[in-house]
């Protein structure tokens, strides 16, 4: 069965990037993670971070299910996600336990530095692994609202038939619905009709795609040359 893990810094993060694409992908077969590194409990403040960490715990899990998706909080307090090795080392793990075939993350060029955190783990975690794990997954980087300085879409998919799970998975989310700090609900919704627009279809999720180097590229090419 092909698997799909999407990585996000809080709680919230993984559904809107790609909760929609995992939505679908399960309804076509496929198993589907929504891996949180950190709940975000402190967006409420310090004084109710322990009460709405709780709360976070109980949307994750009824987002999940409207999703159709397995999710996983990687046991990170807010603020806190390991930088460097130990970062990637813990993402090594996750991915030696799902053995995903896609990958779906933040996008670099955030605002957030722990959006950016999530990132850098991710891609080096992954990088770590290649020779570990049983198969290479593809990467992509999702679009999220605080993630867009250099952001351009290079991939679309469809996300017209799961567009209203998606919308009640996000609902599960307080956030979603009464956020008065960012727009997040007008943001999302707004974000697939352009994205369908653009791509021809009624909603649909921008994706990007990794950058390749110049050695990459030689060695694709050489290994893809007509033998003439």
């Amino acid at each position: 069965m092909p698997t799909l893990a999407i990585f996000g810094a809080h709680a919230m993060d993984a559904e809107v990037m790609a909760g929609a694409i995992a939505h679908d992908l399960n309804l076509r077969g496929w198993d589907t993670w929504l891996i949180h590194l950190t709940r975000g409990e402190r967006g409420k403040g310090a004084h109710k971070s322990v009460e709405y960490a709780k709360q976070l715990e109980g949307e994750m899990e009824n987002s999940a299910a409207k999703l159709r998706s397995r999710y996983m909080w990687m046991g990170y307090n807010a603020g806190e996600i390991p930088e460097g090795e130990a970062g990637a080392l813990d993402i090594g793990q996750v991915l030696k336990k799902i053995e995903p075939d896609v990958i779906i993350t933040h996008w670099k060029g955030s605002y957030h530095p722990r959006h950016v955190q999530t990132h850098e783990n991710v891609v080096k975690g992954l990088k770590d692994m290649t020779d570990k794990l049983h198969k290479t997954p593809n990467l992509y980087f999702g679009e999220n609202m605080e993630d867009l300085e250099g952001f351009f879409p290079t991939a679309y998919y469809d996300v017209s038939e799961s567009y209203a799970a998606w919308i009640e998975a996000l609902n599960c989310y307080e956030m979603f619905r009464e956020s008065s700090n960012f727009p997040y609900r007008d943001f999302y919704v707004s974000n697939s009709i352009s994205r369908g627009v653009e791509s021809g279809f009624k909603y649909s999720k921008a994706l990007m795609l990794p950058r390749v180097r110049i050695a990459d590229l030689r060695q694709n090419l050489s290994l893809c040359a007509p033998n003439y």
